[in-house]
């Protein structure tokens, strides 16, 4: 998805059991149902011939989310 260089955006991504979705600076952008319900780790990747800088980098459960 293109998007404009030398500005910030906000990327949101939400997982609820199998179903994930992501926004992109307000507007929802992706939505998949996974094969299964993933566990374990978070990683950012961005292609090689880019800089990247991230900010408020958080993680936070969903209510109800054990």
């Amino acid at each position: 998805m293109p998007t404009p260089s030398k500005t910030w955006h906000t990327l949101a991504l939400e997982l609820r059991g199998q179903q994930v979705s992501a926004t992109l600076d307000g507007q929802k952008r992706f939505e998949k149902t996974l094969d299964f319900v993933p566990s374990g780790r978070i990683g950012l990747w961005s292609k090689a011939d880019s800089q990247v800088l991230f900010d408020d980098f958080a993680v936070t459960p969903l209510g109800g989310a054990p």
